[in-house]
């Protein structure tokens, strides 16, 4: 005769006990660094510690004294289970938000609430505070499981519609199915023991043996936290999602929807408490509704505070047969153009449009047919007085649920200075390159000749007046190089043409390029290339090179290595040049790269350069497609990385201007 359903029911809860007890420790060990995750895993624990002794006491009463005496010590632990899982729900953080906020928090979970309440109510503490029938601690005991779970439930509910930390979200729903599979088995268990249905060995004693399943998944999904890890900090409230909208709703239709489903011809129902359930629920619906309307209006009147007060001209419109036309302007954008907001209504753009742009409304429908929700452009706008400006536009795309467009939201910054400053500076680059770069040829030529002795020979002093010459002159020289060369590829007037070539060939042609200056300070020159084509203009890339391995030159000892290597790293060619100098502190591995940017100041004279190297290696890497950084550790040297497109058949070169 095999055992019976008692036994063996609570033959499996001891082991599902212990087996969260240790899942749960575990977790507690993996974010010991973390005070308040460290104690909510306590917490659990120390909550199914309870639980293990309310068994083994059940266990005691039940099977070795074949007493089942109600109340007893079990219960006692039973209900200890309770509070210390409050306790550790309630050590997760989340954020106050402001007080509408936290009222339609508290006014969500109250309707939820009145689900699990109208179901609980009448399945086991209505019948309890009703019916009677056992003496007094018996009934407060009994009516201690279902309130329980009622404050247990509601504490649930407000930190699952809070927002919460990240850390703590997977293990927290693994949590919530655990704690729903209780109450549901407190509800039926109360529901038939109030009855005489229930009978030692239940499906419902199924439930109890269950919900351990998630608590184990729960500790186990924890992953290890450390002390300022960012998924341990909550974050803002956000936009609810739409399905979170219904949740309210959906928990209280639950709750009524099973009460009438199964209690409707039960002679406890209905009476006065479900007149007073619905009368609470309709006012919490009528409360929530209140707030909604506020926070509405609240909105819309920041809304209109900011697009009435921008200091940028923004115009709202809406798509008409795929066209955009104007239904609001801001004050900004009709000083802005000269035009009124009645004058604009309507309008498709092309009134405020240059000629020679119209072309660029075509571009931009396309973009928006093709999918893209968020287009910069530079274009010419026409003013009322017939006068053009200059206008940087940002245009937002606002969709329906079916993808398609429905309003626009564009914003124009007048940068006709700023152009007019682009010309200026401009047509300055021309003039040094054309006034200043010639006569310093010219001038370098001659000082050239004279330190050849041409016109005889040259007393000492003067020669090092001379060479000093000679010095300050190349330096210029390439100072002007070096500005002109970074105007072009910034301002797009230096075309790159892409091709597919070698990394090999590319350090080689580099290492040529630079080997007289590492002979000349005594630097070996080590490489480490894989066999890989990229995508790029090889002239260019050649240039980046030699500027980052003279760079490596520069600064590294005599009898030190410079070490250029090229690797395959997913759909890119990543290269390196790590040098043994004196490396770049933490605070300057992005500023150096920033024009006429030194370390130390005295580099530009004391190493001959201009400050502009770097510059002009992270426009021709970002014009590939690629990026450009540096790593480095303090007087042990620095290694300048940058990425490029590998070349491919069938993936073009992605080309940024």
């Amino acid at each position: 005769m095999g055992p019976d359903p008692q036994s063996l029911h609570i033959a499996l809860l001891v082991p599902a006990d212990a087996l969260v007890i240790w899942a749960s420790l575990r977790a507690r060990r993996r974010s010991a660094e973390v005070p308040w995750l460290r104690a909510f895993w306590t917490l659990i624990a120390a909550a199914w510690i309870a639980e293990l002794l309310a068994d083994l006491s059940l266990a005691t009463y039940d099977i070795l004294l074949d007493d089942p005496t109600f109340p007893s010590v079990a219960d006692f632990f039973f209900l200890l289970f309770y509070p210390l899982t409050l306790l550790a729900l309630l050590r997760i953080p989340i954020v106050r938000g402001t007080r509408s906020q936290r009222l339609r928090t508290f006014l969500d979970c109250a309707t939820i609430l009145a689900g699990a309440v109208a179901a609980i109510w009448y399945f086991a503490l209505g019948p309890i505070a009703m019916e009677g029938g056992m003496d007094y601690l018996a009934t407060a005991v009994s009516a201690a499981y279902p309130i329980a779970d009622i404050l247990l439930f509601g504490v649930l509910s407000l930190v699952l519609m809070r927002p919460r930390p990240d850390v703590v979200r997977t293990p927290l729903f693994c949590v919530a199915i655990g704690l729903g599979l209780l109450i549901v088995a407190d509800t039926i268990y109360s529901s038939g023991l109030l009855r005489g249905t229930y009978a030692p060995g239940d499906p419902v004693d199924t439930l109890y043996v269950l919900l351990a399943a998630p608590f184990v998944l729960a500790a186990a999904s924890q992953r290890p936290v450390g002390r300022d890890d960012p998924g341990t900090r909550v974050h803002g409230y956000g936009e609810p999602s739409p399905r979170a909208g219904w949740l309210p709703l959906a928990g209280m239709l639950l709750g009524f929807g099973i009460l009438l489903g199964t209690q409707w011809q039960d002679r406890f129902f209905p009476d006065l408490s479900l007149l007073l359930l619905a009368g609470l629920l309709g006012g919490l619906a009528a409360l929530r509704q209140h707030v909604a309307q506020v926070e509405l209006r609240q909105l819309q009147q920041r809304f209109r505070a900011i697009f009435d007060n921008a200091g940028v001209g923004i115009a709202f419109s809406a798509f008409a047969g795929g066209i955009p036309r104007i239904v609001e302007v801001n004050a900004a954008f009709s000083q802005m153009l000269g035009y009124t907001a009645e004058e604009l209504r309507d309008d498709d753009f092309s009134l405020i449009t240059h000629p020679d742009d119209l072309g660029d409304l075509a571009e931009i429908g396309r973009m928006v047919r093709d999918g893209e929700d968020t287009i910069t452009r530079e274009q010419r706008h026409r003013c009322k007085d017939g006068t053009f400006i200059w206008v940087s536009l940002t245009i937002s795309i606002l969709r329906s649920d079916a993808g398609e467009p429905s309003f626009a939201i564009g914003m124009l910054e007048d940068i006709t200075r700023r152009k007019e400053a682009e010309r200026v500076k401009e047509e300055f680059v021309s003039v040094v390159g054309h006034e200043l770069r010639t006569p310093l040829t010219s001038i370098r030529g001659s000082l050239g000749l004279l330190e050849g002795g041409v016109v005889g020979e040259i007393p000492p002093e003067a020669a090092q007046m001379l060479a000093t010459a000679v010095s300050n002159t190349d330096r210029l020289v390439r100072l002007i190089n070096d500005i002109l060369d970074i105007e072009r590829i910034a301002s797009d007037r230096d075309e790159i043409q892409v091709g597919s070539v070698l990394a090999t060939d590319l350090v080689r042609y580099s290492l040529e390029a630079v080997a007289a200056m590492a002979a000349e300070g005594g630097i070996e020159l080590e490489t480490e290339v894989e066999e890989v084509a990229v995508a790029a203009d090889s002239d260019r890339i050649v240039q980046t090179l030699v500027n980052l391995i003279g760079n490596g030159i520069k600064f590294s000892a005599p009898g030190s290595e410079v070490m250029v290597r090229v690797a395959r790293d997913g759909e890119s060619a990543r290269f390196s040049v790590s040098d043994r100098g004196r490396g770049i502190p933490a605070s300057q591995l992005e500023a150096v790269f920033e024009r006429f940017k030194q370390v130390d100041a005295s580099d530009a004279r004391e190493k001959s350069g201009t400050g502009l190297g770097l510059a002009i290696a992270r426009s021709i890497v970002k014009r590939h497609g690629g990026r450009i950084w540096a790593e480095s550790e303090e007087g042990v040297g620095a290694t300048f990385i940058f990425t490029l497109p590998l070349a491919s058949r069938d993936r073009a070169p992605e080309l940024v201007a």
